[in-house]
């Protein structure tokens, strides 16, 4: 099986698991009973915590309202935003004031990641993509 994108340099998928933070064989084995194969994409454990981060807030701020749920957008802004995942898929997730992934060990090589996956390290700045040196 060819890994889509710009994987194929790498020689196909277990290349570039590889390259993804370690994932557990339970969320491993999990993810191939609902998808019917092993996570192929480079940032499955960010979607994962990203994912639980966000369902976390709306469990957290979902009022039942005549057999719906209201979902007040401020408030969940605010536990997003206040929200931690320690010992997430792809390490502590926590936030800084700007909304940003606070800082972690394991996001100091991200420069080093992004060039193994054959990706362009960039951020925004003032609207018009700044690339790191």
């Amino acid at each position: 099986m060819r890994v889509p994108g710009g994987f194929g340099r790498f020689g196909g998928r277990r290349s570039v698991l590889r390259l993804l933070p370690p994932l557990d064989a339970a969320f491993i084995s999990q993810f191939t009973v609902v998808h019917g194969d092993e996570p192929t994409a480079a940032f499955v454990a960010q979607y994962h915590d990203a994912a639980t981060i966000l369902l976390n807030a709306v469990n957290s701020t979902a009022q039942p309202d005549g057999g719906a749920l209201v979902i007040d957008p401020k408030s969940l802004r605010d536990a997003v935003s206040a929200a931690t995942l320690p010992q997430g898929k792809s390490g502590n997730v926590a936030f800084d004031s700007a909304g940003d992934r606070a800082s972690s060990s394991e996001l100091e090589n991200l420069e080093q990641f992004a060039d193994q996956l054959g990706l362009v390290p960039c951020r925004i700045e003032n609207g018009v993509i700044a690339y790191f040196n």
